[in-house]
């Protein structure tokens, strides 16, 4: 089987005779098409050594052709390559520079963003927190009085919130409401905000419910006068029953200042009552 690949130059782009030479040999092909059995099998063996050795032909042409025509190509290809190396590394170390400058100027940007909206009356919230949600103001091409309008905006929507919340804990006490506010002012969690309210409420309810328990505890009779008896005199070796009183808190620390405490309270003799882990609330009327 004849198999040369030949190049040549067709207005001014490579050409080959691979076409014609694929053409001529899909005829040959057809030839070994058949199945073997034992009446061909000597023939499907001398066949078989052709094919292979056509297979060498053909890879063999293809890489003499390769070699000759691109061999100069892999060389300068490499060198090409180093180049566009040598380029991205310089335009990544320029990249880092203008990322440098553009970081300052962003943090000296938002210094000035921070200071406009403290004297537009923010200065109660965290500005870091109302940045972060207008990334946008930081971009180059943000307007000033863009982003004025914006804040003004962000004031109005929050002033609106404060008032409501101001008005849903105005049943609480005021070291609770300075409280609840000021994680306000931290968070702007609106619904958070007034899920600590409840949490509170229902906190002062049960301590207020203990308490008057407390109270009726403590101006009940001490002793039991039977119908139509007299009462016992108490003698020398009878003591009058002690009064037994109960105080409810909620303690907030450590494990082990906890474990502290208990182990204090039990050397007093003190019984200590478990208070279920849902009544507890998450949010105690204090600062952290």
């Amino acid at each position: 089987m004849e198999f040369e690949l030949i190049p040549r130059m067709e207005n001014g782009e490579l050409q080959t005779n691979a076409a014609e030479l694929v053409e001529a040999i899909k005829p040959e092909l057809a030839k070994y098409n058949y199945i073997v059995d034992e009446t061909n099998y000597a023939k499907a063996k001398a066949d078989r050594s052709f094919l292979n050795k056509a297979v060498t032909q053909v890879s063999n042409s293809r890489k003499l052709l390769e070699d000759k025509v691109f061999g100069k190509w892999k060389a300068d290809k490499e060198k090409i390559m180093a180049v566009e190396r040598e380029l991205k590394a310089s335009a990544e170390a320029l990249g880092h520079g203008i990322r440098v400058i553009d970081d300052e100027e962003k943090a000296e940007k938002a210094k000035n963003l921070e200071a406009c909206w403290n004297a537009a009356g923010g200065n109660k919230y965290r500005f870091e927190g109302i940045l972060a949600e207008h990334k946008s103001w930081l971009n180059k091409t943000a307007k000033r009085d863009v982003i004025a309008i914006e804040m003004q905006k962000e004031l109005h929507d929050l002033g609106l919130q404060e008032k409501q919340i101001e008005k849903e804990i105005a049943d609480l006490e005021e070291a609770q409401q300075v409280y609840l506010m000021e994680a306000w002012y931290k968070s702007r969690e609106y619904q958070l905000t007034l899920q600590a309210a409840h949490n509170i409420r229902t906190a002062n309810a049960k301590a207020a419910a203990m308490a008057k328990v407390e109270e009726e505890q403590r101006e009940a009779p001490l002793t039991h006068i039977e119908p139509h008896s007299e009462p016992k005199a108490f003698t020398q070796t009878e003591t009058q029953p002690e009064h037994i009183y109960r105080r409810a808190f909620i303690v907030e620390g450590n494990e082990q200042q906890l474990r502290a405490l208990i182990g204090c309270m039990q050397q007093t003799g003190l019984r200590i009552l478990s208070i279920a882990k849902k009544d507890i609330p998450n949010t105690l009327p204090f600062g952290q």
